[in-house]
């Protein structure tokens, strides 16, 4: 994902209408077959609206 498409994402994010936003973030290793290992990363925007109900609004993983 190119800075751009990260700051897209990020705007449209903060565009919802939800009440609540919650970013978490995660660094992972993550094996492939043949025993190859590539560093991840993965954001999930989650929102709350006011029903209380959590959606989740972009998930994005970055190699």
């Amino acid at each position: 994902m190119t800075p751009a498409e990260e700051e897209e994402t990020l705007n449209a994010m903060l565009e919802t209408e939800a009440d609540t936003l919650c970013l978490y973030g995660r660094h992972v290793d993550e094996a492939h077959r043949g025993g190859e290992v590539r560093n991840v990363s993965v954001l999930i925007a989650v929102g709350v609206g006011e029903q209380g109900y959590r959606e989740v609004l972009a998930p994005r993983e970055k190699a």
